[in-house]
């Protein structure tokens, strides 16, 4: 769609030779520029200047569909390693027990009650686990 609408759009800071939508793989690599937030704004402001109103219908509705990918696929990941911990519990492997033994052996190692054990004491703490 941007190679469509932006093919003739001259050079300025932002596009240029070769950061533009002449064609297809330039367009690829702007919008991958875009998405990642590299001055997207400066972008779409000479953009802007040539096409007014359909740069700025373009980038906002590029802006919305690539966060709502990202939030998804944050969502996901989320909800992969909720399950993956819940199968984890289910098979038996972490239980509550195992919880109290981790908590027991840390106060050993953590008697301020900091959360915090240096790094030499770790080997301790799972060889005593």
């Amino acid at each position: 769609i941007g190679v469509s609408m932006f093919y003739d759009v001259d050079d300025g800071e932002s596009i240029t030779r070769t950061a533009n939508f002449s064609n297809f793989l330039a367009a690829c690599y702007m919008l991958l520029r875009v998405a990642t937030g590299e001055s997207w704004d400066e972008v779409m402001e000479e953009l802007i200047d040539e096409k007014p109103v359909i740069s700025l219908v373009y980038f906002i509705t590029f802006q919305l569909v690539v966060a709502f990918i990202l939030i998804n696929i944050v969502v996901a990941v989320v909800m992969e390693n909720f399950s993956f911990i819940s199968s984890l519990e289910n098979d038996g492997s972490l239980t509550v027990d195992n919880f109290e033994v981790l908590t027991k052996v840390w106060s050993k190692y953590d008697t301020n009650a900091t959360k915090y054990i240096h790094k030499s004491k770790l080997p301790f703490l799972i060889m005593d686990l």
